[in-house]
């Protein structure tokens, strides 16, 4: 077992809307997908050995798995250069949501369940009016002790909630709770609660940047954590018998739940609605800055630091900075790697470009990247500088104005590609 190109073999293994999906090293892409059952208590057939390894690995990479295959608890090995490694995944969050009657002068619901909504998983789903949207997976079960109405005879007839009217309110974890994008639920969405087998549908839930942006500040406490929301259905319905007979009109409600997605799904998702900027920020300057190209190549520089910003690694976020500045000039904490580019405006305003990028890229370097150079703890390490999720959070937006005008200079020539003649070693203050 072994694993000749590294850059291929297996990083990650995540499970989600009935599929298994397999992710390599060379940029997270998918590799294959092998079909699931749709209740999460099922079985996956058997895999043998032989057919994973076509399924599962890329290029001349290696690979095993167990047979039987239990969603529950995938265990996957995937051939390293070392020998073999395990790997493995944890199951989608899933979230059950039971609706219970609400009786005429009730503030609240009765303890009169009508049945439940499961969610399965959120993926990318249609666009709505060219913005593209999220799609909720939902499984409608009816009730454990099914609604029922008994005849002249005693014999008790099931009865079906059909909706003249569902909502769907998705909304922040903290108080006050505010409502995050919004979700359209249409005629097929609208899954009856009754007897007989689960019924699957989808929901689509809209999510603008302004709602990511809530999310981001709701979860800044503790931004490692997996996404929170909380989730209420309510409605009217009316039921009607076995043979299609209406029977009543009746208002329903959950007791709202917390509906979880894990942080790199979530991270997923908001790549394929294709958020990047915070609006707030991006609000800040004229429709003009953000058409030009400059503003896209700042904003593909620090994906990766809007990444880690997102996860709470601050100290990653403002090494990712650094790193972006790094593309433009090399050593980008000494102003006169700046300078010595901008051979063509006047001394002045060279000086002054040179500062104001380098002094960025120190604040970078030393926040981010360097620890405590003197001075040691307790365990006699030399400390790493403090550093505020909030710091991380400016620094970032800076860095999004800073490249901007630093491509901008780059594109019109101002800023010269061609590094200049070395006379001396560029050391990191």
């Amino acid at each position: 077992m072994s694993c000749p190109s590294p850059g291929v073999c297996l990083a990650a293994v995540s499970v989600h809307l009935g599929a298994l999906v397999l992710e390599s090293m060379d940029g997270g892409r998918t590799v294959q997908t092998a079909p699931l059952p749709a209740l999460s208590s099922a079985p996956l057939p058997a895999i043998a050995a032989p057919s994973y390894t076509a399924l599962a690995c890329a290029g001349p990479t290696a690979c095993m798995a167990p047979a039987p295959l239990i969603w529950s608890a995938v265990s996957l090995y995937v051939g390293t250069p070392g020998g073999v490694a395990p790997l493995s995944y944890h199951q989608s969050m899933v979230t059950d949501v039971t609706l219970y009657l609400v009786r005429p002068g009730e503030q609240t619901h009765s303890f009169q369940a009508v049945g439940r909504y499961t969610i399965r998983g959120i993926e990318t789903g249609p666009a709505i009016d060219s913005m593209k949207c999220l799609s909720i997976q939902v499984e409608a079960h009816g009730p454990q002790q099914a609604l029922a109405v008994a005849d002249a005879t005693g014999q008790q007839h099931p009865q079906t909630v059909s909706w003249l009217q569902l909502t769907a309110v998705i909304s922040t974890r903290t108080t006050p709770r505010r409502p995050v994008g919004q979700v359209h639920i249409d005629e097929k969405g609208m899954l009856p609660l009754g007897p007989g087998n689960a019924r699957l549908g989808t929901w689509t839930w809209e999510v603008r940047g302004e709602d990511v942006e809530l999310v981001d500040q709701a979860r800044s406490s503790l931004p490692s954590a997996p996404i929170s929301f909380h989730l209420d259905i309510f409605g009217i319905g009316k039921l009607i018998d076995e043979g299609g007979q209406f029977l009543d009109v009746v208002a329903m409600r959950s007791a709202g739940e917390e509906l979880q997605v894990e942080l790199s799904h979530w991270d997923r998702l908001l790549r394929a609605i294709g958020y990047t900027v915070p609006p707030s920020q991006a609000s800040v300057v004229t429709r003009e800055t953000l058409e030009h190209s400059a503003w896209a190549d700042a904003t593909k520089r620090l994906e990766n630091a809007r990444l880690h910003l997102r996860h709470g690694e601050d100290y990653d976020a403002l090494r990712e900075c650094l790193s972006a500045l790094e593309g433009l000039v090399s050593a980008p904490y000494n102003a006169p790697s700046w300078k010595s580019r901008l051979t063509s405006v006047q001394d002045q305003k060279a000086d002054g470009l040179a500062e104001l990028l380098s002094g960025f890229a120190t604040y970078c370097n030393r926040i981010g990247h360097h620890r405590e150079r003197q001075n040691r703890n307790d365990a006699g390490d030399l400390p790493v500088m403090p550093l505020d999720h909030w710091e991380a959070d400016l620094a970032v937006a800076v860095a999004q104005y800073l490249l901007t005008y630093a491509s901008r200079l780059r594109g019109n020539g101002v800023l010269s590609t061609t590094p200049p003649p070395v006379t001396s070693a560029e050391g990191s203050p």
